[in-house]
Order: C-alpha cells, then structure tokens, then sequence
C-alpha cells in the first residue's frame, strides 16, 4: 500500500520524486485538461523568458502534487532549470527548510549561508535570493514547491520576497501546492496581469464518467455501472483512493462488476481510512480533537456542540472548518459537520485509547440529551459508553428499543436492552429487562436467549415468582423447549405465590411430556390440574388434554371458552394457544379462528416473536381447514419470518414444515411439499410431538407420489409416536385413516377396512361430526361398501360447516365412489357443486381432483346411452344437471342445495325439462330414460 501524506502519494521505493530522483511511470490525469494548458502555457512564456505564478488547491488525494511533479519534470525534458521542493510538517521548525531544498542543486555557498543566516533581517538579506534572481537571465528557472502550507516562517519570507520580484523581465516561474486557500500568493505579484501570468487552480474530485475511465486504464476492462456508480460514491471521486483501491482489487484477480462490490468497498475503506489518518496527523491539535469528537457523535451535533464537546477553543470556528475541509477530512451542510469517509470515522475511533473513547462518548450523549437529538442517535452513542447512572439513560434505551422492534430491527433492540443492563437498576427493573432481551434474542441467539431465561428464573428471587417467572417460561414454551418449562415451572413453584402458583401448575401441565425418564424423575412433584380449574390458564391446559385423550368434548369446550374468555391480555400466551387448538379438535374453527386473531395481535402489540410464530402456524392450519389456501401460505410465511426455522426450539421445528407441507400439497405445490418434507431437521427433532406431524406429512407426500408403502410405514411411524404420549384423538391427526388409504392401494383391503373403522368409531366416540368426516375424507374412497356409507356420513357432516376443504374433499371422494359404482348421475350433481373450487383455486389439489372427475363424466357414452343425448341434446347444462338429479330421486330442495340455487329455480328448471321432452312428470322423466339405457 502506498502512502501519502497530504496529496502526495509516494513511490513504492523509499525516498521522494524531485531533483536526482527516478519518476514513476506516470499515470493519467482525468478532468486536468484546464490545469495542465494552463501550466503548459507557463512552460511555453518560460521559454520566452516571460514570469508566472500559478497556485494549485486542492485536497489530500486529488492529485495536486502529481500535477506538479509532471509539471517539473516536462520543463526538464525541455532544458528548462528546475528547482524542486516540498515543504513537510516535520522541517516547520527548521529555518529555511524548505528554501534549502530548492536551492540545493545552486552552488554550495548559497546553502551554507542559508544554514548560517538568520532570519528576519528583510527581503535585502535573504540569502540566496540575490543568487537565484541574476541566474535566471541565462537560465529561465522553474521553482515547484508543494505544500506551501507547512513552509517555516523563514522560507516563506523568501518565497514570499521572490513572489513580489516578478517583473516582466524576469524568467522565473513559480509553481506552488497547498491544500488551503492561495489567493495571497497572487496578490504579491508587482506586475500587472498582462505582464506576468498569475492562475490560481483547484482541483475537484472525479466525476462519474471519469471515475469509468480509471476503472478501463487500471482493471483492463470497462466496468458494470452498477460498479462504477458504487466505486464513484465509495472513494468519493479521490483519484488517489480510487487508483490504489482499483490496483489491490486488481491485482487480487477481481473484476470490475457489481458481485465484486463488496470487496472493491473494503479495498476502498482501507485506503480512504489510511489517507484520512495521515492527513489527520498533520493537523493542529485542537482540530485533531474536533476530529475525535466528530468521530464519536457523527452529524448528530451541530458544530458548536462539536467543539465543545472536544475541549478547548484557540481557533475561529470558520477558520477551523476550513482547515478540516480544506485536508479532505470533513463535509458541511449547514450547521452541521460530518467525517467525509464513513471508513475513516471507525479508524480515528480505533486510534483513540479505549478510556478516552468511552470517557468521550458518555459526554457526547450527555450532550446529545441536552441538545434534544433523536432517541436512536443517542443510543449509538451509549452503546460504546460505560455506566452513567443517570435515569435518562434507560429511559431513552428503552424508547429506542421498542421503536426497533416496533420496525423489526432486532440488532438494535438487542443493543439497547443489553446496553440497559449495564447501568444500575433495581433488581425487578433488571428482571423486566432481561426478560425482554430474552424475547429479542431469541430470533438471532436462541441458545443465549435460552441461558438468559434459566438465569432469570432461577434468580427471580424476591422481584417474582410471578409475573416475570410465568412469563419466561411461557416464552420458553412459544419457542418449543417443553423440557425445560417443565423443570422451571416445577422448580419455580414452590416459592410462587397466587395467582402464580396456579399458572406455573398450568404452565408445567402444558409442557409435560406424558412419560417419565430419568430426567423428569429429578423434577419436583407438581399438583395435578383440578378436574373443574377455576384458573383460566389451567382451564385452557385441562381442555388441550381432554381433547389429546379424545374425552369428555362438552367440557373440553367449555374449559377453552373459559380460558380465552376470562384471561387478561398479560396472561401467559401458550395455555391459552391450547385451548385453541382444543376448540379445533372439537371442530369449533370460527371460534378458534377470532381467538387466534385476537391472541396474535396482542403477541405483535408485545413484539412476542416466538409466540407470534406459533400463533400464526396453527391459523395456518385453520385457515387450510377451511378453504383459504391463500391465507395459509400467508400465514407460513409470516411465522418464518416472525421465527426463523434455525431458531425454532429442534422439538417444535417439525410443526412448522408440516404445516407448510400440507398447505403446498393442498395448493398443487408437490415439488415444493416434496423438498419441505424433506428438509433437514436439527438434531433432536424427533424427540418432540412435533415430529409425529412432520412424518404424517412426510407420509401424505409420498402417497401423492404413488409411493404407497412408503406412505404407510411413516403414517404408522407417525401413529407409533402420538400413542407413545397418549395423543388418541384422531381429530388432531387422522394417522390410521392415511395408512388405511395406503393399506387399500397395496391390496391389503380387509387390512384397510379395519384401519378405517378404528378410526372412525374412535372420532365418533370423541363426538365431533368433523373428526368423523376428517377420519372418512383422509381414508377416501376405499374398496369397501362401508367406504361409500361413511363418505356420505362425512358429506353430510362438513355440510354448512366452515371446513370447506374437508367439505370439498368429501364431495369429491363421494362422488368418486359414485362414479366408480357407476351412479354417474349423481357424481355429476356433486361436480356441479364444486366449480367454485376450479376458479377459485384453479392449480390447487381438489381443482385438480375435480377436473379430473369432469373429464371421466364426459368420455363419450357407450352406443346404449348414446341416443338419450338428441334429446337431452335440447336442454340447456342447467336443466341436464337438474333433470339427472331428479331422476335419481332427489327432491327439489336437496336439489338446490347440492347446486346452490333456490327452490324456485331447481321448479323453473324442471318445466322447461318436461316441455322440451313432452313429459308430464316425473315419472316419465324416469321411464324415458330407463328406456334409452336399456336401449341395445
């Protein structure tokens, strides 16, 4: 990496480019054109013994010294004498400096008396002056000084002197570098304009289109202009930055297009961060701590606040400014200064001690408190301090961090609570606050999160065994780490006073296992739940285990409406997740559905993201229920993003992918239900209830696929472990039908008949009309004749219900076995039901379903049931579809119903039926087409 030091970027090779030094090679000079014919004329008046005086301004990087460095050495290979030197910071204090550098290559004297001779005895004494000015004559000379900002006072009196000697007859040219303003230099010419040439020039950073052209000379190749726009705004159009950036990236083997960007970024950062600390380094030391101030507090400060926030005043504010601006370091808008790369401000931090920088930014919040700056500009600034013990400290976190998670931006949530626990607090502020970080990191850190919640509980302490406690264990829960609500709920309960004790009982009920191992024989012996709880949260938990055991449906109904009706919005949200999913083994979907909306934007209003994960995946499931597929997958969505998958406790994570699987199975998506069965679970999966979902699903996929055996040995797998915990209501997953569907395509009918049978008395013993319709529809239609009974039965069950899937799903199975029993007519009553499912869902599973049963029922008809069509031929697809209903004995209500018409509709119809085929009734009706089926 090259260095540079104000705009002077230095050879790879030690030393410095002038008198007896080797160049290097020289590179373009992009938008100079202006500047190099204005010192191309100098060269050309030198030539004729004609003065000048140009000044060039510019910043650190923008290429003022390497324009005259390729000034200098164009007057050399034109024969013209050139003196050559750059003033340093570091020769300020040495007398003639400077001066020594450019006359060094004059005789020898000149340089002793300039060491020898003491300054400040006027122009007439200064030594070398004389000699320069009788030389020039013969000699047209070209003096080149860089830098003239770091001259010591004594060079900068001769320069000075010869600057006021200019006359038309003297050939000398003047050349001079500074990164401030210059004009004085033109003012001490004696001559007017037209005698001597006087230009002052400033550099500017590259535009766009020469930014473009570096990246072509360097890389070889044109860049993307995504790249181009990116490398223009990263380096700022510094020449020096772009060229050093682009040579590393380079030389690394990259190219200039936008997957590269972040490297190019990083490359770029570097270099502006190493030109920003050099030029800092030059810089007086009040502006050096303006610098540090700046980097702590950005642009939230004006630049008053700035100032005093860094420390002493000696200089001028507009002088200040204009010595930060004028080294390239800083940018202005208004009353307001920033660090001019974003890089640099993070490197002045790095080279600040670590006491002085956190001693800085707790004065700058302080100030920044005073000064009324944003919550979240404050916070930044906290984050890198140490204790303050002031109570707008929290008090501006907490705001901060809930405006983040109100935005979903956890990092800083997450910063800001962490930052809170730093300060002192009293032991219940503490809690509260750790139970919030808790929730935030349980999205990006959920092991951290985990550790956080166990300390708390275990600490609680005096500052509760109530609220707080229930609370993190109830988050525990929502991620899915049942064993350890279980431990904490138990171990916690002793100590627990009311209301608490009985929501922690609720709450460890909820996340107990139903089976003892070694490690639930350590947990403390827990109450059982009361067989009439007058705890809501109990009644919530009472009715999810009735409803698993697939006993007692009156009260496992009327437990969850106590539970969501009596529990207050702070109460604990798992239990009451419970008793909806205990409404949904009863078949209640409108009521689980609005508690569901309920619960899920109290979870937002709190910013529970675990909770709102789990919410959202059992709507999903209502919403799959019920027909709205759309919904579903919204709502999948929206629990992915509330929770990610990785952060999903590993014994809850199955819940999510089943979910997802059926809603693309149901919606057409096999591919995509393929690759979510199949994704990799994390270790321990397979130790939660969760898994037997993911393995029903799993199953369901592979039955799709024809894979029936496959099919049946994970409905078996999935059946194994609901039993093993006692989970025997089929409402909540109908295994034994699956395997039954799965048993009938392999041949194994008697098999499949019993499996279903099982089912559907074990859904008829529970109660609800929906577990016996979910039981039959999962079976379908198998080769039974109590298949076909039991299909009605579901039919008749889902009718006027909300479960429109499962309604569907009944009509198409039904009328599958009609048509395979070759009761075509009926099966085309049914269809004619389910059109609204083909437009309203057209690539969804039972769409598909439906459209296939429509193209069976309109293969053309065999030669005996072919001539019935010149007649029917004359009815309209209305009057067909209500003809073959009223031939096969329904009555003109159940007629409208199965075609979702009114009474006086399915009347019209028939009239016209019997006018147009010269029928009386009914009867005729019949008898015609009786006639035409046995027609040979």
């Amino acid at each position: 990496m090259t260095r540079e030091s104000g705009d002077r970027t230095q050879p790879r090779t030690a030393g410095r480019e002038g008198p007896g030094t080797a160049a290097e090679p020289e590179r373009p000079l992009y938008e100079r054109e202006q500047e190099q014919d204005v010192l191309a004329t100098v060269l050309e008046r030198l030539g004729r013994a004609q003065p000048s005086l140009v000044t060039v301004e510019g910043r650190p990087g923008e290429g003022r010294n390497a324009l005259l460095r390729r000034v200098a050495r164009r007057a050399g290979e034109l024969g013209l004498r050139v003196l050559h030197a750059r003033a340093t910071r570091a020769e300020q204090e040495l007398c003639y400096g400077a001066v020594l550098q450019l006359v060094m290559p004059l005789d020898g004297t000149v340089c002793d008396a300039l060491r020898s001779h003491p300054p400040g005895h006027g122009p007439g004494t200064l030594p070398g002056l004389v000699e320069v000015l009788r030389s020039a004559p013969g000699t047209p000379t070209l003096l080149v000084l860089e830098d003239v900002h770091w001259l010591d006072a004594a060079s900068r009196e001769w320069m000075e002197a010869l600057a006021r000697r200019l006359y038309a007859d003297v050939p000398i040219a003047l050349v001079l570098s500074s990164r401030t303003a210059t004009d004085g230099w033109s003012r001490l010419v004696p001559s007017p304009p037209s005698e001597v040439l006087v230009r002052n020039l400033t550099m500017r950073p590259l535009g766009l289109r020469s930014v473009a052209a570096v990246i072509r000379h360097v890389c070889g190749t044109g860049g993307e202009p995504s790249f181009d726009s990116a490398a223009h705004e990263a380096t700022r159009g510094n020449p020096a930055v772009l060229h050093e950036a682009l040579r590393v990236f380079h030389e690394k083997g990259h190219r200039p297009v936008s997957a590269r960007l972040p490297e190019f970024r990083a490359i770029a950062d570097e270099f502006a961060g190493d030109l920003s600390l050099r030029a800092m380094e030059e810089l007086p030391a009040e502006a050096q701590s303006v610098m540090r101030a700046l980097a702590v507090c950005g642009d939230v400060l004006d630049f008053p606040l700035v100032r005093t926030l860094a420390g002493p005043r000696e200089l001028p504010e507009r002088e200040l400014l204009e010595v930060l601006e004028s080294a390239g370091l800083v940018e202005t808008c208004g009353h307001t200064a920033r660090i001019r790369y974003p890089h640099a401000r993070i490197r002045v931090l790095e080279r600040m001690p670590a006491e002085e920088r956190a001693d800085l930014h707790v004065r700058a919040a302080a100030l920044a408190h005073r000064a009324g700056a944003a919550d979240e500009d404050i916070a930044a600034m906290l984050f890198r301090a140490t204790a303050i013990g002031a109570p707008w400290v929290v008090e501006n976190l907490q705001r901060s961090s809930t405006d983040a998670l109100a935005r979903g931006d956890l990092d800083h949530a997450v910063a800001c609570l962490s930052r809170i626990l730093l300060e002192p607090l009293e032991p219940a502020r503490r809690a509260r606050f750790s139970l919030e970080l808790a929730a935030a990191e349980i999205v990006g850190s959920p092991h951290v999160a985990g550790r956080r919640l166990d300390n708390l509980v275990r600490n609680a302490g005096g500052c509760a065994a109530g609220t707080l406690v229930r609370r993190a264990i109830d988050l525990g829960l929502a991620r899915g780490d049942d064993d350890w609500a279980a431990r904490a709920a138990a171990e916690a309960l002793p100590s627990a006073a009311e209301p608490a004790h009985d929501d922690l009982i609720a709450l460890y009920w909820l996340a107990h296992r139903d089976r003892q191992d070694e490690a639930e024989l350590m947990i403390p012996v827990v109450p059982a739940l009361p067989e009439t709880p007058d705890a809501p949260l109990q009644a919530g938990v009472l009715a999810w285990r009735l409803a698993v055991r697939a006993r007692d449906l009156p009260a496992t109904r009327t437990l969850a409406r106590t539970c969501l009706n009596a529990s207050a919005g702070a109460a604990p949200v798992m239990p009451r997740l419970a008793a909806c999913r205990a409404l949904i083994a009863a078949g209640d979907m409108d009521e689980a559905h609005s508690a569901l909306d309920a619960l899920i934007r109290e979870a937002k209003r709190s910013h529970a993201r675990a909770a709102s994960a789990r919410l959202l995946t059992l709507r999903a499931e209502v919403e799959l229920r019920t027909g709205r597929l759309d919904a579903a997958e919204r709502d999948i969505q929206d629990a992915q993003e509330a929770l990610p998958v990785t952060s999903w406790h590993p014994a809850a994570a199955p819940q999510l992918a089943a979910v997802g699987v059926h809603v693309a199975v149901e919606s057409g998506q096999q591919e995509r239900a393929r690759r979510l069965a199949q994704h990799e679970m994390p270790e321990g999966a397979e130790n939660g209830a969760a898994w037997s979902l993911l393995l029903f699903a799993r199953a369901m996929v592979a039955s799709r696929d024809g894979d029936w055996a496959g099919g049946l040995r994970l409905a078996r797998e999935s059946g194994s472990g609901l039993l093993r915990r006692q989970w025997l209501n089929p409402a909540l997953l109908p295994w034994r039908s699956l395997a039954a569907r799965c048993l009938d395509a392999l041949g194994h009918h008697d098999e499949a008949e019993q499996l279903a049978r099982e089912e559907s008395d074990l859904a008829r013993d529970w109660g609800s009309a929906a577990a016996v319709g979910l039981a039959a529809v999962t079976a379908g239609p198998l080769t039974s004749d109590a298949q076909m009974a039991r299909l009605r039965e579901a039919a008749m069950a889902f009718e006027g219900s909300r479960e429109m899937l499962l309604h569907t799903w009944s009509l198409v199975q039904l009328a599958q076995a009609e048509l395979n029993a070759g009761d075509a007519p009926a099966a085309a009553g049914r269809v004619v039901r389910l059109t609204k499912v083909t437009t309203t869902y057209p690539s969804s599973r039972p769409a598909e379903a439906v459209r296939r049963l429509t193209e069976e029922l309109e293969k053309p008809a065999t030669p005996a049931a072919a001539e019935p069509s010149r007649t029917s031929g004359l009815l309209t697809e209305a009057e067909r579809e209500t003809a073959l209903l009223a031939v096969r004995g329904h009555g003109n209500r159940e007629i409208a119903d199965l075609l979702s018409v009114g009474k006086r509709a399915v009347e019209l119809r028939l009239s016209s039926v019997y006018r147009k085929l010269h029928v009386t009734g009914r009867e005729e009706l019949r008898a015609m087409m009786l006639r035409r089926e046995a027609a040979p």
